[in-house]
């Protein structure tokens, strides 16, 4: 159920070597997923999008803050850039998410995965780890109790004890 994703800003991308290239093939073959980070702020090429083996990209935060903007022409601009990432098959996520109304219109133009202090602000990692737990949220990357950790490696012991000592008994009959 879990998914490592590299995200790399978008002028990593500028890069045209073909090591680069390998390195990020390589990352795929190993199932990673790989987003352009800050998308929209960079220099990098449009054609990158289709010859790189990108499978996510995440918008900066300067075109969602823009929503709130009077005129209509960041949000066209938003529009089409998300248009564009959609018809390409790509992960969308929305950087930078502060009220209900720039959510809102994310959802009503297709973006489904948003982050930002609309949701949470950032918090280390223990602190994380706590808030899920409170929310009974625990996959299995989170840690648990370290005695109900040794109740579960005793019980494995135990079975794998049991099922050698069924093996050799078989193995006589």
């Amino acid at each position: 159920g879990w998914t490592l994703q590299v995200e790399l800003l978008e002028e990593a991308f500028q890069s045209t070597t073909p090591a680069f290239d390998r390195f990020l093939q390589d990352l795929v073959q190993r199932s990673v997923r790989i987003a352009i980070d800050d998308f929209g702020t960079g220099y990098s090429s449009l054609a990158r999008l289709i010859s790189l083996p990108i499978q996510a990209v995440k918008i900066d935060r300067a075109f969602v803050l823009r929503l709130e903007d009077s005129g209509d022409s960041p949000r066209k601009l938003l529009r089409t850039m998300i248009t564009m990432l959609n018809d390409l098959g790509l992960s969308i996520t929305a950087e930078g998410v502060e009220t209900n109304a720039q959510l809102t219109w994310l959802l009503d133009n297709s973006v489904e995965k948003a982050q930002g202090f609309l949701f949470h602000q950032p918090l280390p990692i223990s602190e994380a780890i706590a808030l899920l737990q409170g929310l009974n949220y625990r996959p299995s990357a989170i840690p648990v109790d370290p005695r109900r950790l040794q109740a579960v490696r005793r019980r494995r012991r135990r079975s794998s004890w049991l099922l050698s000592f069924l093996d050799r008994r078989q193995s006589q009959d």
